[in-house]
């Protein structure tokens, strides 16, 4: 955007405000909202799948207009921290808008609008004459076979709760997801604990202005412990 705006293309806009706060305020103004964020890993990350945005970011669209989100991906297999995940995002896409497709691929992306979604991205292309390189029609066409399609609509068919605000189950899926991949045993928390008090020992014995050194430290221990909490 950076290189494009100093070019004179006034196409762009660069907009520094919290994003929610921005789409909240738009009404009936926008032909597509695309969202490209990380995975609900933090709290303020979650706030951008939730029910209660989804449906700042439908209002903020024309009637025809159309939402794009990714989630973390599942290419050939998806473990069950992923499949809550992503059920949980998609049911709760589905509880604002009409019709919600799922493309599959490295990340998982939905697509959601208040009227009917035809997966025929390649032939679109096609009809509005716009030229690719590498989202070609081979490419789609390998990306979207059935088998594909049907994957992807089973995963997300799974059981889940809605992602909501003050209720985030789709934070809470991404962190069982992680959990997951190293147990649930108390050795490693305990490990983690005792280098960072060996780390915050130690700055603390070679700092001149130890109440400053603990303060700082302290306050850092504090927020990654409120973090995971």
């Amino acid at each position: 955007t950076s290189s494009s705006t100093q070019n004179g293309d006034g196409r762009l806009r660069k907009i520094a405000m919290d994003p929610r706060l921005f789409v909240k305020r738009a009404r009936d103004t926008y032909d597509a909202v695309l969202v490209d964020l990380s995975p609900p890993a933090t709290a303020p990350l979650n706030r951008f799948y939730t029910v209660e945005f989804f449906a700042e970011a439908r209002d903020a669209l024309r009637a025809d207009g159309v939402f794009s989100i990714g989630i973390g991906g599942a290419e050939n297999y998806a473990d069950p921290g992923t499949r809550r995940l992503a059920a949980s995002v998609y049911h709760s896409l589905q509880s604002v808008f009409a019709h919600v497709l799922v493309i599959p691929g490295e990340r998982l992306r939905l697509v959601a609008a208040q009227r009917a979604l035809d997966p025929d991205i390649a032939g679109r292309l096609a009809r509005r004459g716009v030229e690719t390189r590498y989202v070609n029609a081979d490419y789609l066409e390998a990306r979207l076979t059935a088998d594909r399609m049907a994957q992807v609509r089973e995963l997300v068919a799974s059981p889940a709760p809605l992602n909501r605000d003050f209720a985030p189950a789709g934070y809470q899926a991404h962190l069982r997801h992680w959990l997951d991949q190293f147990g649930e045993g108390l050795l490693l928390p305990f490990l983690l604990i005792a280098a960072v008090a060996l780390i915050l020992a130690t700055l603390l014995a070679g700092s001149a202005q130890r109440p400053v050194a603990a303060a700082i430290g302290a306050s850092g221990l504090a927020g990654m412990g409120l973090e995971v909490v």
